[in-house]
């Protein structure tokens, strides 16, 4: 599992989520990758996996959690995380430029046609 912040995320796409990683390098994770990592690890015994009629829209998880880190997991080659540090005191401006970067990432993700496990 590797761990980055949520701001090494340059841009989303129908078929790719860009980073830079840990040595300034641009990186890329294959959203259908992450699609069929993802349901063949919260599906891979249940009826649907069986069937497979069913188009899995899911590329990961996301978990907010206020006064600690919240990441936003994607199950690529390897679950690769982008965390945010989100503070405790919701009426900061720290607090609200956090909830703006998760939430462009969100909608990013969804405008791209895909979608993130809320585990909250």
């Amino acid at each position: 599992m590797k761990n980055y912040s949520i701001d090494n995320i340059i841009y989303i796409d129908k078929t790719t989520l860009t980073f830079l990683d840990e040595l300034g390098e641009i990186q890329h994770i294959s959203l259908k990758l992450c699609s069929q990592k993802w349901y063949s690890h919260y599906h891979r015994h249940s009826l649907l996996s069986i069937i497979k009629k069913i188009t899995n829209r899911y590329v990961g998880d996301r978990v907010w959690n206020i006064g600690g880190k919240s990441c936003l997991s994607f199950y690529a080659y390897e679950i690769i995380e982008f965390i945010i540090q989100t503070p405790l005191d919701t009426r900061s401006k720290e607090y609200e430029d956090a909830r703006t970067k998760w939430s462009n990432v969100i909608m990013q993700i969804q405008a791209s046609g895909w979608w993130l496990f809320d585990c909250n």
